[in-house]
C-alpha cells in the first residue's frame, strides 16, 4: 500500500516537472525572441513605437502570469519621475494611478526599487494582490511593472513563474536601454560630441584652475614647470614665489569671507603687474607663484617681482575698509640655480623663507643660503599647503577602561608625510607651526577631521570619545570657542564625543584668556583633560582652577614604573589623588603588560599606550575595538 502510494506521488511529481519544463522552455524562447526585435531596422524605418513594444511585452507576461490589469511605469529622464506608459485596455487608469501612489505611501514602492524583485502586497480590491517589480538595467532602473490578480491565482503559479517574469522585464529594460542610446548616438550625435567637448574643457579648467581667483592652480604650476625643464626648445625661465604675510590675521579678524575677497585682490594685483605671457597661479592657501617664460637672468627677475611688489602691496578697500598686505618673495632661475622642477622649487622657497626671515620682501636664491637647516625651511613653507593635500592627517592611539573592561576612547596625533622627505617627527613640526602660528590651522585641521570620524563611528555603534590636544596658541586666541563651533556645526558633531586635552605650560600665558576658553568649551558639553600631570609647578591648583573632567599621568612617572618604586610612588599618589577628587585618571605610555597590570591593582581608571596598540588609522582603531580583550595572564 505503500509503494503504490509512492508510485502515484511520484506519476504525479514527474507530470508536474513535464508541465514546469514545456512552459519553462515556451516561455524562455518569448524572452530569446525579444533579442531580436531587429531594433536597427525598425529605427531606421521609423517603424519603432514604445506602445507596440510594451503591448507586445503585455501580451508575453501574460502567458506566465493570469494577471487582471498590467501597467508599465518607465522613469521620466528629465526630472526622474515614473509615468504611465502603458496600461491594459481594460484597466482604468485613474484606478490604476490610485493604487501606485498607495504603494508609495506605504513604501512598497521603495521596497520594490530596493530588493529588484517581484513584491506581492494587498490592493485595494479584496479579491486581489498587486505585483511589482522594478524594471532595471545593470547600470540604472528604467521603470516599474504593476499587475494585479485575484489571491487564488496566486497558489497556483509554478515556482518558476516569477523567475521567468524577471528574466523577460529585464530582456525589456535592456532593450529600452538600447533604444535611448541608438537614438543619442544616431539623432543627436553632434550635441554629444560637442558635450563631451565641453564637459572636458569644463573638467580641464577645474582641473588647473583655482576656484576663488581663477587663476592657475598648484597643480597647473607644477605642471608648467615640470614641461618647461623637459622641453628641449625652452632655455630660461624664472619663478616667482609669493607669499602674503599676517593674513591669517585678516581671517581672525575680519571673517574668512572678508579673507577670500583680500586674496582675490591680490590675485588681480599679481596678473595686472606680470606680462600677458606670464603664468600667475594660487599655489596653496595665501602663497602664489608666478612663471616668468624667458627671463633668464637675476636683474630681469627682480625687476618684474618689485613691479609686483609695488602693485600688491598699494592699498586697496574692501567692503568700506581699507587694507595693506605685505608680501614676500623668492626667485629661482632655470637653468641658472637648478636644471629640474622639484630643486628649482626648493630653491625658490629656500629663498622666499630668507625674505621671510630678514624681513626683506625680494630675495633671489643664492647658494650662501645652503647652509640654512633645508629640512626646518621646507617644513615652513609646506605646512599649510600639506594640510590642504592630506599629507598631513591625524592617527589614533586607543585608550582603555578598566571598569567597562574595553577601549573607550582614542587620542588623535598629527603625523606629517613629506612627499620628498618621508615621514617627518612631530616633534619636528610642532614646535615650527608653534613659533610661525601656524598650530592654530593645524589644530582646526585636527578638530574637523576627528569630529567627522567620531560622528563616523557613532553611527557605526562605537561609542568611542576622542582626545584632541590643544597648544597655547590655541587657548590664547578669543575666537578659539567661536572657530570650534563653527566647525561642529558644519559637521554636525557631538561635543559628548570629544575630549579637549590641555597641559599646565599652555596656560601660563594669558591665563585670563585661557580660562575663559576652558570655561566655555566645559559649558558646551566638551570634556577636559589634564594632560602631562605632575611635571608642573601649578598642576594641583589648576585641578580647581579649570572644570577638569580627566588627569593624564605623564609618561615619564609611568614609564619603567615597575623598575623604578620612586616613580610608582608618584603614580599612585595621583591616582589617589584622583579619586578624592572624582576625577578619571588615565595613564600615558603604558608598554608592558606588568605596567597594566600595576596600574589596574592601584586603582588607576584608564591607560594609554604602545601595549593598546600604537596611534592608528581608523579603520585599524574600528578592528581593534571589535576584537580587543586586555591580556592579563
Amino acid at each position: 500500500m505503500f509503494s503504490d502510494h509512492n508510485s502515484l506521488f511520484l506519476k504525479e511529481r514527474v507530470k508536474y516537472l513535464e508541465k514546469i519544463n514545456q512552459y519553462s522552455v515556451e516561455i524562455l524562447e518569448q524572452a530569446l525572441n525579444l533579442f531580436d526585435f531587429n531594433l536597427k531596422d525598425r529605427l531606421k524605418n521609423n517603424e519603432y513605437d514604445i506602445e507596440n513594444f510594451l503591448a507586445d511585452i503585455e501580451q508575453r507576461i501574460r502567458k506566465i502570469i493570469p494577471f487582471r490589469d498590467i501597467s508599465f511605469f518607465l522613469v521620466n529622464e528629465k526630472n526622474s519621475d515614473f509615468h504611465l506608459a502603458h496600461k491594459t485596455k481594460s484597466t482604468d487608469e485613474a484606478f490604476i494611478n490610485k493604487e501606485v501612489e498607495l504603494l508609495i505611501e506605504d513604501w512598497s514602492f521603495a521596497r520594490a526599487i530596493r530588493e529588484k524583485r517581484a513584491v506581492i502586497v494587498s490592493s485595494s480590491l479584496p479579491d486581489c494582490e498587486v505585483l511589482l517589480h522594478v524594471m532595471t538595467t545593470s547600470s540604472r532602473v528604467r521603470g516599474m511593472f504593476a499587475a494585479t490578480i485575484e489571491k487564488k491565482e496566486i497558489q497556483k503559479l509554478p515556482d518558476i513563474s516569477m523567475l521567468l517574469l524577471s528574466t523577460t522585464l529585464l530582456v525589456c529594460s535592456n532593450f529600452l536601454e538600447s533604444v535611448e542610446l541608438y537614438q543619442i548616438l544616431s539623432k543627436n550625435n553632434f550635441l554629444l560630441e560637442k558635450t563631451v567637448k565641453e564637459r572636458t574643457a569644463q573638467l580641464y579648467h577645474q582641473a588647473y584652475h583655482d576656484t576663488l581667483t581663477s587663476l592657475s592652480n598648484r597643480n597647473y604650476i607644477l605642471k608648467t614647470i615640470s614641461d618647461l625643464t623637459e622641453d628641449e626648445t625652452c632655455t630660461s625661465f624664472s619663478l616667482i614665489k609669493v607669499d602674503l604675510n599676517r593674513f591669517k590675521e585678516i581671517n581672525d579678524s575680519f571673517g574668512h569671507q572678508t579673507g577670500d575677497f583680500a586674496l582675490k585682490k591680490i590675485a588681480e594685483k599679481l596678473r595686472a603687474s606680470c606680462r600677458e605671457k606670464d603664468i600667475v597661479g594660487r599655489f596653496g592657501g595665501d602663497e602664489f607663484a608666478v612663471i616668468l617664460p624667458g627671463i633668464a637672468n637675476e636683474e630681469d627677475a627682480f625687476n618684474i617681482a618689485s613691479r609686483i611688489l609695488m602693485e600688491c602691496e598699494s592699498p586697496f578697500t574692501l567692503q568700506s575698509r581699507r587694507f595693506q598686505v605685505d608680501i614676500s618673495m623668492g626667485i629661482s632661475i632655470y637653468p641658472l640655480h637648478a636644471d629640474n622642477g622639484s630643486d628649482l622649487i626648493r630653491r625658490a622657497d629656500v629663498a622666499l623663507y630668507k625674505s621671510k626671515n630678514d624681513k626683506n620682501p625680494i630675495n633671489v636664491y643664492s647658494t650662501k643660503y645652503d647652509h640654512m637647516d633645508s629640512l626646518d625651511v621646507f617644513i615652513k613653507v609646506d605646512f599649510k599647503s600639506a594640510i590642504d593635500s592630506e599629507n598631513i592627517y591625524p592617527l589614533f592611539q586607543p585608550k582603555y577602561c578598566y571598569h567597562s573592561g574595553r577601549i573607550i576612547g582614542v587620542e588623535a596625533l598629527a603625523r606629517w608625510n613629506h612627499p620628498l622627505h618621508g615621514f617627518i617627527s612631530p616633534g619636528k613640526f610642532i614646535p615650527i607651526a608653534e613659533k610661525t602660528g601656524l598650530i592654530k590651522k593645524l589644530t582646526e585641521y585636527i578638530v574637523r577631521k576627528s569630529v567627522v570620524q567620531s560622528e563616523k563611528w557613532s553611527k557605526m555603534g562605537l561609542d568611542l570619545k576622542v582626545g584632541i590636544n590643544l597648544s597655547a596658541l590655541d587657548l590664547q586666541d578669543e575666537y578659539l570657542f567661536e572657530k570650534i563651533s563653527k566647525i561642529m556645526r558644519e559637521c554636525q558633531g557631538s561635543p559628548g564625543n570629544i575630549d579637549f586635552e590641555i597641559t599646565e605650560s599652555m596656560v601660563m600665558t594669558n591665563q585670563k584668556q585661557a580660562v575663559e576658553n576652558i570655561n566655555q568649551l566645559s559649558r558646551s558639553g566638551f570634556s577636559i583633560s589634564l594632560d602631562d600631570f605632575g611635571t608642573g609647578y601649578s598642576s594641583l591648583s589648576y585641578l580647581h582652577m579649570f572644570p577638569v573632567d580627566n588627569i593624564k599621568i605623564d609618561i615619564s612617572f609611568v614609564k619603567d614604573m615597575e623598575i623604578f618604586p620612586e616613580n610608582k610612588k608618584i603614580v599612585q599618589t595621583i591616582v589617589s589623588l584622583g579619586k578624592s577628587l572624582e576625577k578619571t585618571t588615565v595613564a600615558e605610555g603604558v608598554e608592558t603588560r606588568e605596567t597594566a597590570m600595576i596600574l589596574e591593582e592601584m586603582g588607576c581608571d584608564c591607560i594609554q599606550g604602545f601595549y593598546l596598540g600604537k596611534p592608528s588609522k581608523a579603520s585599524e582603531i574600528e578592528e581593534l575595538v571589535k576584537n580587543f580583550s586586555l591580556i592579563k595572564t
